[in-house]
C-alpha cells in the first residue's frame, strides 16, 4: 500500500468517528498541489459531499479538517477556497515512506497478486 493509499485510509477512518454522517464516504480523494507551499496533499472532499449532506462546503471543510488535524502524521490540515482541505505531513511521516522504499527496493509499489 503506498503513502497516499495508507493516508486515505487514515483519514477515512478519522471521518467515521462522526458516525452515520460520513457512513457513505468509501475514498478520500487526495491530489498532490501544484503550489507545494500548499502543503503535501489537498482533497475536495468536503465540495463533493455538501451538496449531499446539504451543508456549506466551507463549513463542512472546515468539521473535516478539524477530525483530520488529530491524525497522527498529520502536521497541519487548513481549509483553502470555497472547501479545499490543504494536509501538510509531519516531518517523520516522509522519512517513514523512504525507508520503505529503500527497503522494499524494486517491489515498492507492487500489489501483492491476491489485493485489488
Amino acid at each position: 500500500m503506498t503513502q497516499k493509499q495508507q493516508l486515505a485510509q487514515t483519514l477515512l477512518s478519522a471521518l467515521n468517528v462522526l458516525g452515520a454522517e460520513f457512513a457513505d464516504i468509501v475514498d478520500v480523494l487526495l491530489e498532490r498541489p501544484r503550489d507545494f507551499s500548499h502543503g503535501d496533499y489537498a482533497s475536495p472532499l468536503a465540495m463533493q459531499l455538501a451538496k449531499k449532506l446539504k451543508k456549506n462546503p466551507r463549513e463542512l471543510a472546515l468539521q473535516i479538517s478539524e477530525i483530520w488535524k488529530t491524525v497522527p502524521g498529520i502536521a497541519s490540515a487548513v481549509v483553502a477556497g470555497p472547501g479545499f482541505i490543504n494536509l501538510s505531513l509531519a516531518s517523520g511521516v516522509a522519512q517513514k515512506v523512504i525507508l520503505e522504499v529503500l527497503a522494499a527496493g524494486v517491489q515498492y509499489g507492487q500489489q501483492a497478486p491476491n489485493q485489488k
